[in-house]
């Protein structure tokens, strides 16, 4: 292939939509701007047509992308930065959890995980590995069906039975090991469990010998945006030190989820109620 070639792959993905690369292209020179533009300084720092470049422009206020300032100028808006904010949120959670899992791996010496949910999946995002010589061996971007795993039912727990129902579909699950669950009622059971506790246990659901508790990360709205974990194996668990990694991985979870707040659990009782207000009374 000829290099003029690779240079227009480079420039022309396959699947790539003109008019959206033309808004970005837009957005992104107003914001490295020293002040705001006007439609024909853009036309001419683009290279676009003053038509193009107005409808562009003017979608992009309509949806609060850009705003306009002295009657015929745009500057960033406000919808903008909530954009750019839930990117630094989520930059903040990865710095946090970097911390938290440090601390827990230190002082408990197991490994620390990070997941998120994807359907009824959880996919593994971050991990913090212990110095044990018997540990749990996992990859980052490996999947687990969600209600298997602690990380998945802490993320699970979180939602409404609407919700629930509306991601299984069928009463009867797969099950891992003969300590999965088998079906939604009986899932239904635990996750009504872990938020009356407050954090999620995986009793070697996933696999045999080993065993699990999470907690999830919550945002500002109250959603779970993700979960973080410790694992083991149940050779190192005892009742009480299965408690004690509990709550621990809930304070972590707490920490990364409100780093100024004291109270050790943030969403059990606000998940609880949501999934009582949305559960039909004959429930």
């Amino acid at each position: 292939m000829i290099k003029e070639t690779i240079r227009e792959t480079v420039r022309k993905p396959r699947y790539e939509i003109p008019s959206v690369r033309r808004a970005g292209q837009v957005l992104r020179t107003i914001a490295s701007w020293d002040g705001p533009l006007g439609i024909s300084e853009l036309s001419r720092v683009l290279g676009l047509p003053k038509a193009s470049v107005f409808r562009i422009v003017r979608t992009l206020e309509v949806d609060g992308l850009l705003e306009r300032v002295d009657g015929h100028r745009f500057e960033i808006g406000r919808s903008a930065f909530e954009i750019g904010s839930v990117y630094a949120r989520r930059f903040d959670s990865e710095l946090a959890f970097r911390a938290a899992s440090r601390r827990l791996v230190s002082e408990y010496n197991e490994t620390v995980q990070l997941a998120i949910l994807v359907g009824t999946e959880v996919l593994y995002i971050g991990k913090e590995d212990s110095s044990q010589p018997v540990r749990l061996v996992s990859e980052l971007g490996a999947r687990l069906p969600a209600h298997v795993t602690a990380l998945g039912k802490a993320l699970l727990s979180c939602l409404s039975e609407v919700e629930l129902r509306s991601l299984y579909t069928q009463d009867s699950l797969i099950q891992l090991t003969p300590n999965s669950h088998a079906s939604f009622a009986s899932l239904i059971e635990d996750l009504q469990k872990t938020r009356a506790r407050g954090w999620a246990h995986d009793n070697e659901e996933s696999a045999v010998g080993l065993q699990c508790v999470a907690a999830p990360i919550i945002d500002e709205r109250g959603r779970a945006e993700a979960a973080i974990s410790v694992s083991a194996p149940s050779q190192r668990l005892s009742e009480e030190r299965l408690a004690q990694l509990g709550e621990a991985v809930q304070r972590a979870a707490f920490e990364i989820s409100n780093p100024s707040a004291t109270s050790p659990r943030p969403w059990s009782s606000d998940s609880a109620k949501r999934y009582s207000a949305s559960t039909p009374a004959s429930k």
